[in-house]
């Protein structure tokens, strides 16, 4: 890819993520560089810098051969030149689903090759949509984010969800420091408590059933449970769409679930976004598919609980 074209991508990303974060980041200390230029990079591309989060870091987005492949692939997440920062940053991940796929990189695992830095192996497809600390002490240079698989150049679908799923990321963290307070778990409204376990399983088996509903349509099946993006299983078919799926179980044969703020803004803004609700998850699954517009005219949606931030 020459210049232009890198710069292209990264500008067209960056603006649809500018308007996701203007909307959703009201009440975080997120500050937005609206139109910022892009910029050269040591690693065989580009970067394009996003906005800053309460001076902790700054929020960037690389279109680069870092990765080790042959095409260019986007990286986005936090930078920092203190190590403590980006440190502080990763401790949130505890306190999300996320912090079990995180890998590390540092200066041992970097090469230089063609006049750019890159990794020495080649990023597995398995490591991509997985977060990555990198810290590389000799150039004062500490990162934390998302290598995405999407390749360029992108389709207009594809860039808006990539713009989700970065938006999803930052908000995240973001939302667990909070506005004021330097640490904050959030909590729903009451309900009654749950039984983990029987949750746990319902949730793999309603997975499962999914999986193979999907496969026997012709649909190849990649698990994204463990990302912010907004639905739970990848399904991409050779002569249609793909499907951004989430998955939703229950035991019993009425369907019930709980929509959290990542999902309901993907079902809102996703096109591809689908809905699978499994009922009698333990013993003969059934399993019924929703778009948005099906999925409101079939369930009532309730609020259940409110965020509230001191004035």
């Amino acid at each position: 890819m020459n210049r232009s074209s890198i710069d292209s991508e990264l500008v067209k990303v960056g603006s649809d993520m500018n308007k996701i974060l203007r909307r959703r980041s009201e009440t975080l200390e997120i500050k937005r560089i609206t139109r910022a230029a892009c910029r050269e990079s040591y690693t065989g591309g580009r970067y394009i810098e996003i906005g800053a989060y309460r001076g902790l870091a700054r929020l960037e987005i690389f279109l680069d051969r870092y990765s080790g492949l042959i095409r260019h692939r986007f990286w986005y997440g936090f930078s920092s030149s203190n190590p403590n920062n980006v440190a502080q940053l990763n401790d949130l991940l505890s306190l999300t689903r996320l912090r079990r796929s995180s890998l590390h990189f540092t200066n041992r695992d970097v090469t230089r090759s063609e006049g750019f830095y890159r990794l020495r192996r080649e990023l597995a497809l398995k490591e991509f949509d997985r977060v990555v600390r990198e810290s590389y002490g000799s150039a004062r240079e500490y990162y934390l984010g998302v290598y995405s698989p999407y390749e360029v150049p992108l389709s207009r679908s594809d860039r808006g969800a990539l713009a989700r799923e970065a938006s999803n990321f930052y908000l995240a963290i973001a939302r667990l420091l909070g506005p004021k307070s330097e640490f904050r778990q959030t909590r729903v409204a009451a309900w009654r408590k749950p039984d983990r376990l029987m949750m746990r399983r319902i949730e793999r088996a309603a997975v499962t059933a999914t999986r193979r509903w999907l496969a026997r349509r012709g649909y190849s099946v990649r698990s994204r449970e463990s990302e912010i993006c907004g639905y739970d299983l990848l399904a991409s078919h050779p002569g249609r769409d793909s499907w951004h799926v989430e998955v939703k179980g229950t035991a019993g044969s009425f369907g019930h679930f709980i929509l959290t703020p990542n999902e309901n803004d993907a079902a809102s803004a996703d096109p591809r976004w689908r809905l699978a609700m499994v009922t009698h998850g333990l013993s003969r699954p059934s399993l019924r598919i929703f778009d948005l517009a099906k999925m409101k005219r079939t369930f009532s949606l309730t609020p259940t609980g409110w965020e509230a931030n001191e004035l």
